[in-house]
């Protein structure tokens, strides 16, 4: 097996991308808890991603004493240099977004496929992704199926089991075949950033099947 799968994710940093997936579960369960006991301010939220974003671009120009160690223990070094907090601005902004545009449980539904089945499907990748994906050698079709898999199973409490598969395969799928990081501009970038993409296609395709 090569040293290098999903996302270039070399099995070394496996630690480190456990952390990453780590912080994202947990705030993909804060989310859809407020979400489902209508507990969730989207004025609040909105806030907290304004303020990170303002903090991004400090922590780009400065160092912040155990800050800056905190950030980094967490962040890869492209999204440091480029774009430091990426990961959960994104993730916080594809929530807001999902709590925006859909019903309460597709909400819910769209979050955990990102919080779950994009978590998976990555370190699942890392050291038992067995069939590559044709389009990219970095992609593997087994760990997209697990973390569809594993969203589906959760997404069961609110609609059937192959509603939420359907959704969360869709999603994970069309993430692998786009290369973000191959993308014109940062704008761009960020619109079409997973963390984004895989919550509005997951949430897209249940409010489809749901009609």
């Amino acid at each position: 097996m090569s040293g290098k799968n999903r996302a270039g994710i070399d099995k070394m940093n496996f630690p480190f991308e456990v952390r990453r997936k780590f912080i994202h579960i947990v705030l993909g369960i804060l989310f859809s808890i407020l979400i489902y006991f209508d507990l969730f301010s989207l004025p609040f939220w909105g806030g907290i991603l304004f303020l990170g974003i303002i903090f991004s671009f400090i922590f780009k120009k400065y160092q912040l004493p155990y800050i800056s160690s905190f950030i980094l223990a967490f962040e890869r070094k492209e999204e440091i240099d480029h774009f430091p907090l990426r990961g959960a601005l994104t993730f916080l902004f594809g929530s807001i977004l999902s709590y925006i545009i859909f019903p309460k449980f597709i909400a819910i539904s769209a979050i955990i496929t990102l919080f779950l089945g994009d978590s998976i499907a990555c370190l699942y990748g890392i050291y038992f992704g067995r069939i590559k994906a044709p389009w990219s050698p970095k992609k593997h079709l087994d760990s997209a199926i697990i973390g569809a898999l594993c969203s589906a199973f959760l997404i069961a409490l609110f609609f059937p089991l192959w509603k939420g598969f359907l959704a969360a395969l869709t999603a994970i799928f069309f993430e692998s075949i786009v290369d973000f990081g191959k993308l014109p501009n940062n704008l761009i970038r960020l619109i079409f950033d997973d963390n984004v993409f895989i919550p509005l296609i997951s949430g897209g395709v249940l409010f489809l099947l749901n009609l």
